[in-house]
């Protein structure tokens, strides 16, 4: 099952999570996000904004990706409704695996952000879709990203799980759970036993502060789930 936790802005706090085996942390570039990771600008036009971690690495004359290939998790990226251009700087500077999607993206945006970043950028870039499912018709949707998408990331509201609305599910993509503070953990649980479900996204929960998770309850769900 694929464990990916969102959202995290504490290094320290991400080294522990990291030691819990999970397979993807998160970056939020979301704009309007309280998570948001802040990037520092490099003051030229022709240059990318550079990330703290990468002028980091670089004053200590230590390549940012000699540095991610020592860490056992991927590096993911949210994003929504975001210039390409950025999302390939962020790509570029955290060295992220995956891209996921918050906003209102077209399969045509997710293949020409495919073909920018495979293979010159990123080879191999895994992109996600992330879609909302409330009805049936919201999960009859999530077809059209069956060609461009990797997977979805599926924020699924409790009238929904409790609907059995996921059983019209018959996209061929695998799709990872959100779980967020609106759910309850019990429902999100049940739910991954869907044949399609690949693993979970565990959002804004277990939190001591923003972008801060409590390990103790983190694992103690992660044993739960496992």
């Amino acid at each position: 099952m694929l464990i990916q936790i969102n959202g995290l802005c504490d290094a320290d706090n991400m080294r522990e999570i990291e030691k819990m085996g999970v397979d993807v942390v998160g970056f939020d570039f979301r704009k309007d996000s309280e998570r948001m990771v802040k990037m520092i600008s490099s003051r030229a036009g022709i240059i990318p904004d550079y990330s703290r971690e990468r002028i980091k690495r670089l004053k200590a004359n230590k390549d940012i990706n000699e540095f991610t290939q020592e860490n056992s998790c991927r590096r993911m990226g949210c994003f929504a409704d975001d210039m390409p251009q950025n999302i390939v700087t962020r790509v570029y500077n955290y060295n992220l695996d995956i891209v996921e999607l918050w906003g209102e993206e077209l399969p045509l945006m997710i293949d020409n952000l495919r073909n920018t970043l495979h293979p010159d950028i990123h080879p191999n870039i895994k992109i996600a879709k992330h879609c909302s499912v409330s009805t049936i018709a919201d999960v009859e949707n999530l077809c059209q990203y069956a060609d461009s998408a990797d997977y979805l990331a599926i924020s699924i509201t409790e009238e929904a799980l409790q609907g059995n609305v996921m059983s019209h599910y018959d996209c061929k993509l695998g799709f990872v759970l959100v779980y967020g503070s609106k759910n309850n953990s019990d429902s999100i649980i049940d739910l991954l036993s869907h044949e399609k479900c690949m693993g979970i996204c565990i959002d804004d929960v277990f939190e001591d502060a923003i972008g801060v998770k409590n390990t103790d309850q983190l694992k103690a769900f992660l044993d739960r789930i496992n």
